[in-house]
């Protein structure tokens, strides 16, 4: 009896292992995601993650298994991709004088406590409120931009909206420190 050895070709003709195949299954929609969120296309979220899983492949056994988390590292290099390629105005161009080590600090591939912190008060207020904040603050876009992303009739719509989720937001994070103060006494 002869061992078949399944071998995944990706749309680029490389040959991935069953790891890599699941590190690309779930990494490619979370970058894709985060390219969109950032204003780009699905074929720019598409692109800029292929130049990372294209890095990422590049990297030796010793240098990948240093990396916790696979999916984290994917996302982060695509969005750094893509801000360069794109929101920044250069061209970068993929060649052979790559570092072998990329300088990402764990801060860029985990959230610090505060960030964890904000984000479960931001969750507890609610999927809008999470989206419509999240895009208004670290999106940076202008109101009109917002609403017309996000389906409002227009800027006022979304302003009122974003008042609504902030007072949403400070009385979850009173609630939690009247909580917090009562536990310390």
């Amino acid at each position: 009896m002869q061992n078949v050895e399944l071998r995944v070709i990706d749309e680029t003709g490389v040959v991935l292992s069953a790891d890599t195949q699941q590190i690309y299954e779930q990494a490619l929609p979370e970058s894709v995601r985060a390219i969109q969120y950032m204003g780009g296309s699905f074929e720019n979220g598409k692109d800029v993650f292929h130049d990372a899983m294209v890095l990422f492949m590049e990297r030796d056994d010793a240098a990948r298994s240093e990396i916790r988390d696979p999916v984290a590292f994917l996302v982060t290099v695509s969005k750094r991709i893509y801000q360069k390629k794109f929101i920044r105005g250069r061209k970068l161009q993929l060649t052979s004088e790559w570092p072998d080590r990329l300088d990402i600090s764990d801060d860029d591939l985990y959230p610090s406590w505060s960030v964890r912190r904000l984000l479960s008060f931001l969750e507890k207020a609610g999927e809008k409120c999470l989206n419509l904040l999240s895009t208004i603050y670290f999106s940076e876009m202008p109101m009109e931009e917002v609403a017309d992303r996000m389906g409002y009739k227009n800027a006022h719509s979304v302003s009122v909206q974003k008042h609504k989720c902030l007072m949403q937001l400070r009385a979850i994070v009173k609630r939690k420190k009247i909580e917090y103060d009562a536990f310390q006494n």
